[in-house]
């Protein structure tokens, strides 16, 4: 029996009947966004780690920060990764999600006039692992964007931040 594949978890309520009307933060991959409350905007959700390139501390896909409508505290971006949500000055854009980790983008702040830029999600990445005895060879769309090639122990691996293509094992 195979365990289904999360793919997220869902952002938090917004407080949408009493001032100062906080959102909810988005949902991150290991856990829901916050609810806003009060004092301000909902915290995204945390994003998951993976030691997949040998670092430790390397999280991705976390939610982005709730911003604020006039008062309180933008929520912040889950994991340090997720974007921050944009603070309690009127017309104020959130926090772009932090690159090539799939994290979202934080919450903009507005009154009911005008209209502001909520924070860009992080590009993805690929990251292929595999043993030093392989070669991996890349065609022309997933070489173009790829980082070099780096050895860790029994293994080496390549990050690949853009592009399409088709990447074979030799």
């Amino acid at each position: 029996v195979s365990s289904p594949v999360v793919q997220g978890f869902a952002g938090g309520d917004g407080g949408q009947n009493s001032e100062p009307f906080p959102p909810g933060g988005g949902g991150g991959a290991g856990s829901v966004g916050a609810n806003g409350t009060s004092g301000g905007g909902g915290n995204g959700g945390d994003g998951l780690e993976n030691q997949i390139t040998g670092a430790t501390g390397v999280f991705y896909a976390g939610g982005g920060g709730g911003g604020t409508f006039v008062s309180g505290s933008p929520g912040t971006g889950g994991s340090g990764v997720g974007g921050n949500g944009g603070p309690a000055t009127l017309n104020t854009s959130g926090f772009d999600g932090t690159t090539n980790t799939g994290s979202g983008g934080g919450g903009a702040n507005a009154d009911s006039s005008n209209a502001t830029i909520t924070g860009a999600g992080g590009s993805g990445v690929i990251i292929l692992r595999y043993p030093n005895y392989y070669t991996a060879t890349y065609s022309a769309g997933a070489g173009g964007a790829a980082d070099a090639e780096v050895s860790t122990g029994t293994d080496k691996y390549i990050r690949i931040t853009a592009g399409t293509g088709t990447v074979t094992f030799s």
